[in-house]
């Protein structure tokens, strides 16, 4: 844009130009923000083998700008939602300590976060097992006419898991 400014009086005039030059300033670009939102805390325990992950990602602009690292191995087949900035993945856990790691980067920067989820596998209930010590053989054949009976009864958590009766009766 071309200013041109003259002026005028009894002891003459004067004349400058100046060219400003209208640039529209390029918009500041924020680098990106990554928060692991589920698991909700670091280390996370969990008896679930299948763990839904969750994060949220600020200032990108598609996928191709986040990686999901699952035990050092990339996930290719997370999800990205654009309008909540949500990045989603299930994840298989391994027995133990596993670590989901959420990178992003634009030109900005980059950030990453990493948490750990501890998979602990549900101890398989047992059945109780009976077991008579004395006496040792089926059928016991003996003249007295009472018995002292002993055997021991495994995987009950308390004496009244426990029934006996003799010839049908508690």
């Amino acid at each position: 844009n071309l200013f041109e400014i003259s002026a005028f009086n009894d002891a003459g005039s004067d004349y400058e130009t100046t060219i400003i030059i209208y640039q529209v300033a390029a918009p500041v670009q924020s680098p990106p923000i990554v928060t692991i939102t589920n698991p909700p805390y670091s280390p996370f325990n969990t008896n679930d083998q299948v763990f839904n992950m969750a994060s949220t990602v600020l200032n990108v602009d598609s996928k191709s700008q986040i990686q999901v690292y699952f035990n050092g191995t990339y996930v290719s087949g997370f999800n990205y939602n654009s309008s909540s900035n949500q990045v989603t993945t299930s994840l298989n856990l391994h027995e133990g300590t596993n670590t989901v790691t959420v990178t992003a980067t634009n030109n900005a920067g980059s950030d990453s976060k990493t948490a750990t989820i501890i998979y602990t596998k549900p101890a398989v209930p047992q059945p109780p097992v009976v077991t008579y010590v004395s006496p040792a053989v089926n059928p016991y054949v003996h003249n007295a006419d009472n018995i002292n009976v002993l055997a021991t009864v495994l995987n009950v958590t308390s004496q009244s898991d426990i029934t006996v009766k003799v010839n049908g009766v508690a």
